[in-house]
Formats: structure tokens, C-alpha cells, sequence
């Protein structure tokens, strides 16, 4: 991670910008067969997204409408990997993929920005 300053009028303005890589190598360490597996207990219970969701917005509709079986550390590895979070999901909406990248990053012990920027990396 590093830091850029710069002054914008009576404004200082700082720029945060992370090496993706090399903050999912610190929570993903790689498995003797080449396969990389979440650090953190919680992703490693393969816990649902869809079940996530449903449990925590038991109102919005759109939880049905999950992949049932994408895991969170299915998610985080197929992200890695380039695929679209709309597409792993089965669901385009920008609310439920905000929800859901705050929850991962919670999961990981990273800021959002990290979990939005992997997204954007596709």
C-alpha cells in the first residue's frame, strides 16, 4: 500500500492505492496443489452467499435469485480469476454486490476498497 498527497487548491487530497496481489497473497496463502484457500475461518466454512444474504436481508427478493452454491471463498478465487461478479452470482444489481463486497471484506479483514478494486481489475 502507498500513499499519494497532493495539493489541490486549500485542499490536500490523498490517494490509497493497494497491490491486490499482494494483500490476497498475506490472506490466501496457496495449498500444496497449486489451489489458494481463504486464511480466515470464515471463508473457509464455505458458508453460501445466498444463505448470507437471505439471513441478513430476509425482505429483499433478490436473495432468491442467488447462485445457491457459490461459496465466499468461491467468490473471492473466481473474482481472482477475472469473472464478473454479476456473472458468479447470477444476479445484476449494484446493491447486492455492494452488500456483498462489504461482507467479504469484513471476512478478510481488508478495507471495501480492496474487495471493489479486485472487481474492477476483471
Amino acid at each position: 500500500m502507498w500513499k499519494r498527497r497532493e495539493r489541490m487548491g486549500r485542499k490536500t487530497v490523498v490517494t490509497v492505492e493497494y497491490n491486490l496481489d499482494r494483500v490476497l497473497e498475506n490472506n490466501y496463502p496457496t495449498l500444496n496443489d497449486g489451489r489458494t484457500m481463504p486464511a480466515g475461518q470464515a471463508l473457509r466454512e464455505e458458508i453460501p452467499v445466498r444463505t448470507w444474504y437471505k439471513d441478513n436481508f430476509p425482505t429483499d427478493s433478490m436473495g432468491d435469485d442467488i447462485e445457491g452454491r457459490v461459496s465466499w471463498a468461491d467468490l473471492l478465487e473466481r473474482m481472482r480469476c477475472g469473472e464478473s461478479f454479476y456473472d458468479i452470482v447470477g444476479v445484476d444489481d449494484s446493491l447486492l454486490r455492494e452488500r456483498c463486497f462489504t461482507h467479504l471484506a469484513e471476512l478478510m479483514v481488508v478495507p471495501y476498497d480492496v474487495i471493489y478494486r479486485l472487481w474492477l481489475k476483471k
